[in-house]
């Protein structure tokens, strides 16, 4: 009988062991998913404010253009501030998947370059057509409502 005792606190012991070890397994892999997750929110947040703040420069940027009779100086700086506008929606394409989202920010860019193309052609008003960021910002803003709520 002390055999059979031996032997089942044995494999009582080990049972334990075996699920102490699972549980920990589970709990690192939680963990992980949830750095992971949080890693993500952060690369996509901040790929947002990214193309949020190169878009009002844009915006700014098309301002002095048309103040200053599109001067040299300023054609520059607004190319410059587009591929700013282009690097980061390059971004919100690799970091984000929500069609809704990468949509919208390709709509600013496209605007943006639209305007720019409008601005510099002779006989085109590129005044016309402001460069509104409003409906690429509500997009991001219900985005992040739902994703990160």
């Amino acid at each position: 009988m002390p055999v059979v005792e031996t032997l089942l606190g044995g494999v009582l012991a080990l049972t334990g062991v075996a699920l102490q070890q699972a549980f920990a397994t589970f709990g690192d892999r939680q963990r992980r998913r949830t750095d992971l997750d949080d890693r993500r929110r952060a690369e996509e947040h901040s790929a947002f404010i990214e193309v949020a703040k190169a878009a009002r420069r844009v915006q700014r940027a098309l301002v002095d253009v048309e103040e200053s009779g599109a001067a040299e100086t300023a054609q520059t700086a607004l190319g410059r501030q587009i591929d700013t506008l282009t690097e980061a929606v390059a971004v919100v394409r690799l970091v984000v998947t929500d069609a809704d989202v990468v949509r919208a920010v390709e709509a600013v860019e496209d605007l943006a370059k639209s305007i720019e193309r409008a601005l510099l052609t002779p006989g085109q008003d590129g005044a016309s057509s402001p460069l509104r960021l409003t409906p690429m910002l509500d997009v991001l803003r219900r985005f992040e409502q739902a994703n990160y709520a």
